[in-house]
């Protein structure tokens, strides 16, 4: 008997490692689609990518579905910041799962949001959690250091 034993944890440990490699494959891929975004479609302005990178399942904030939605967002940043530059300092991927971690450069000389132009600069640290399916983007959730950008533009104060 033992020698089926030891033929099933040989089997198990080759089927974990295939599964992990699997599932590296797809991290690393999930990662590439992330680092595309960021480095072709938002710093270069070809967001005609959008369509191969953000699935049609995306829902922005205002409620757009798919590619659609996720620039209409981004429009409205590069809107109020044409100059706007993400250099991205760590992509970690996990699972299905891509964390990225940037330092956000802009300046302010269009309408942003209810913000009239300032001309003001603003650097700013953030990260952004995307999920990803079948290699395209379907949720995200951003984090920035709002309190500290809207006190480079002026618009409150630096001492709170």
């Amino acid at each position: 008997m033992k020698p089926i034993y030891m033929l099933l944890l040989v089997l198990h440990t080759a089927g974990l490692t295939h599964a992990q490699t699997i599932k590296k494959g797809t991290m690393e891929k999930n990662k590439e689609v992330v680092r595309k975004l960021y480095e072709e479609a938002l710093n270069k302005r070809h967001l005609h990518l959008l369509q191969d990178l953000v699935s049609p399942e995306y829902t922005a904030i205002q409620g757009v579905k798919g590619p659609a939605g996720f620039e209409t967002t981004l429009n409205g940043i590069l809107k109020g910041f044409a100059d706007a530059h993400w250099d991205v300092q760590e992509y970690i991927a996990e699972g299905d799962k891509v964390m990225v971690r940037w330092k956000f450069q802009g300046t302010h000389t269009g309408q942003f949001a209810a913000y009239a132009p300032t001309g003001k600069a603003v650097n700013n640290d953030g990260l952004g959690i995307y999920q990803l399916k079948d290699g395209k983007v379907v949720t995200t959730q951003v984090y920035t250091d709002r309190l500290s950008f809207l006190q480079q533009l002026g618009i409150l104060p630096k001492e709170i």
